[in-house]
């Protein structure tokens, strides 16, 4: 297992490089300029002095390689830079705004957990009976439906019927859980719902396969009851295929988060990634995409990790 671990480790590297180096150039070729943006509208006219001034204190009228290898020399030292646009750390920047995304994504991942487990088992439990179809329905429309249109569509709803609307300021899981659950529901709703349908149709497919291996029969014929056969013996093997493409659907509700928290104004590192690109501030969305990097890589391990622990005949060795 540690050899495995260390090689998984080994290979996250040239992946990371992969990443910034990517998002390093590709910020370079989008159009706009930092400077401009903070001397006014870049349509405008501006003091070529006072412009050249401000890039070189920006340190962008260094050639590109220079700024190339300084950006990797302290990303070496997991130094993300200084935002061009507030001058704070993009480290201090994400401390600050990483609860609130955290906090959405683990409430979208329990949302979809305990409605897609029970899903996928009582559609393939009743198989090709009415709730089957219904949930099967259920479960294509979460792939289908956009979750910017379900976020909007839940925000026009509620603004209509329920009189509500997001609120200017978020509470934080730690300060306040309840008022932040409560104001994070809904989007977790929105993002989520993909994620469950993805599961269930996978719970389902997995099930009807389980629930015919003969070890499920042997354990029938031997007078167990029907809920132990299933949460005993079947839903264990069954929840493999389910844990394999978590990895998958927590890298799409962490892009799904830009766009969730930008409908309801939530002050995550989604909406600072959106700020950062809107400003033109390269430091700050590449210190975010390397950080969200960082993470997707951890969360594979992690996934490959508890698939052994589930498993025992998984052997990484």
């Amino acid at each position: 297992m540690g050899g495995y671990i260390l090689r998984r480790l080994l290979w996250a590297i040239p992946t990371l490089w992969g990443a910034v180096t990517l998002i390093f150039f590709l910020m370079r070729v989008l159009p706009g300029d930092v400077a401009m943006v903070m001397l006014g509208s870049e349509g405008a006219a501006i003091n070529p002095e006072q412009l050249n001034a401000l890039r070189e204190q920006l340190g962008l009228n260094r050639p590109l390689w220079e700024q190339y290898l300084v950006w990797l020399l302290d990303f070496s030292h997991l130094d993300l830079g200084k935002s061009l646009w507030t001058g704070n750390p993009v480290w201090s920047e994400i401390a600050i705004r990483l609860p609130y995304t955290l906090t959405l994504i683990l409430m979208s991942i329990i949302i979809s957990t305990l409605i897609a487990i029970p899903t996928g088992i009582f559609s393939a439990l009743k198989q090709d009976s009415w709730l089957d179809y219904g949930l099967r329905s259920f479960a294509i429309a979460g792939l289908s439906i956009p979750n910017f249109w379900l976020g909007l569509l839940l925000l026009l709803l509620t603004v209509s019927v329920f009189q509500w609307s997001p609120p200017i300021e978020y509470a934080t899981v730690l300060a306040a859980p309840l008022t932040a659950m409560q104001q994070l529901f809904l989007p977790a709703i929105a993002l989520g719902w993909r994620q469950a349908a993805v599961s269930a149709r996978m719970m389902r497919s997995s099930m009807l396969e389980v629930m015919r291996e003969d070890y499920v029969r042997t354990a029938r014929s031997k007078g167990l009851r029907e809920r132990t056969v299933i949460i005993v013996h079947a839903l264990r093997n069954a929840i493999l295929p389910v844990i394999t493409i978590f990895g998958t659907e927590v890298l799409l509700l962490i892009s799904g988060a830009v766009i969730i928290e930008t409908i309801f104004n939530i002050p995550g590192i989604g909406r600072l990634l959106v700020d950062g690109i809107n400003h033109r501030d390269v430091n700050m969305v590449q210190g975010l995409v390397a950080f969200i990097t960082i993470i997707v890589l951890v969360i594979n391990l992690l996934v490959d990790l508890v698939y052994g622990w589930v498993d025992p005949r998984i052997r990484y060795e």
